[in-house]
């Protein structure tokens, strides 16, 4: 991806990452092109044979550089492999066992959910792979407590929950409206379809005499942009935004009023995950203002007060919100201060890290 391959230069550069820390695997267009389409030939043929035998294929099926992963890691004797997505997870059980040490896996989406399994040939994938390899693990962490939820019958035993939460080094204080504009912001390193960009545009666009501006950030194809464009009312309700670098995130975030999560439920992944958008806003000092996905509905009603639930898809409801926070305020104000107080006192990384490593420490064997 070549944001990730910008963000790994900007560290490395910056001397935040060393570089002799990590291996590129699996190759890319521009360095190791050999490795890189021999992977592709790899993961293509993995593809196709999958069906035939899953044991066989399915690890390199599920990602373009699992092959090549499986050899690095394996190279390597450490006391905890731990994956990060469905592609990884393999290569770490079998590093693990060849070395006699623990295997762990962060359970940042629910892998086989992301998937329609009605034609979606990789949704069988995910499964087989789901049911073999992640009672294998020692270890294992889950992003929201739905995803947990999804996998405890799985493994058959509880699985802790480590929010994709940030440093209070990033906190802001809630900034109050100088003027009459109600100010709305949206991130993710991708602007497009299924993220509920449309619902948002289409409540303001009810809303015609009230001065709302939307301000959209990352990478934006034209013709997604001129779609969104033509669907506001005035040219000055949309404003598209580059990405920055993740530091410079909350900064950014803190000049808004109210911070967008707007997911879409179009598969069951997407019900069930919270996303780090959530707790960006928290940590900015931004009222909140949720799509009604499983997930952030059971969050905004485990912490009321910090902004509202709206249907993904109810453009009226939302203008609704949108005109009560714009009329009111003192109480957009008195969310904006719930929220940032939510982040202060339970959703950072403060915290958090305390409970990921106390989980790290009973593994078992491991000292």
């Amino acid at each position: 991806m070549d944001w990730a391959v910008k963000t790994d230069k900007i560290l490395f550069e910056k001397g935040d990452l060393d570089r002799n820390d990590f291996i590129l695997i699996g190759g890319s267009p521009s360095h190791r092109r050999l490795q890189y389409w021999f992977s592709r030939i790899i993961h293509k043929v993995s593809r196709q044979m999958m069906g035939a035998w899953p044991g066989l294929f399915a690890a390199f099926a599920i990602a373009r550089p699992a092959y090549f992963l499986w050899r690095a890691s394996r190279k390597v004797k450490a006391d905890l492999y731990m994956a990060h997505n469905l592609g990884a997870l393999p290569p770490a059980v079998w590093a693990a066992r060849k070395h006699k040490a623990a295997a762990g896996f962060d359970l940042e989406d629910l892998y086989s959910g992301q998937f329609d399994p009605s034609f979606d040939k990789m949704h069988a994938t995910a499964v087989f792979l789901e049911k073999k390899f992640l009672p294998a693990c020692n270890f294992l962490i889950a992003a929201s407590p739905l995803i947990a939820e999804a996998y405890e019958p799985l493994v058959n035993r509880p699985i802790p929950v480590i929010n994709n939460v940030f440093s209070k080094a990033f906190l802001h204080l809630p900034v109050k409206r100088v003027d009459k504009t109600l100010r709305l912001f949206w991130f993710s390193q991708t602007v497009g379809e299924n993220r509920g960009l449309e619902t948002i545009v289409q409540a303001i666009k009810l809303l015609p005499d009230y001065d709302i501006q939307f301000h959209v950030m990352g990478s934006c194809s034209d013709d997604f942009r001129q779609r969104l464009s033509n669907m506001a009312h005035n040219s000055e309700a949309i404003h598209f935004l580059p990405p920055v670098p993740a530091d410079d995130l909350f900064s950014v975030a803190a000049s808004y009023d109210i911070g967008m999560a707007s997911e879409v439920p179009h598969n069951e992944n997407r019900d069930r995950c919270l996303t780090n958008k959530l707790f960006v806003y928290l940590t900015a000092g931004n009222c909140v203002l949720a799509s009604d996905t499983k997930a952030q509905r059971l969050f905004m009603e485990q912490h009321p007060g910090i902004g509202h639930l709206y249907g993904h898809n109810n453009p009226a409801e939302l203008a609704g919100y949108l005109e009560t926070f714009y009329n009111k305020p003192d109480y957009l104000q008195q969310c904006k201060q719930q929220a940032y107080e939510l982040a202060i006192e339970k959703y950072n990384w403060e915290s958090e890290e305390g409970l990921l490593m106390s989980q790290i420490r009973n593994i078992p064997g491991l000292s």
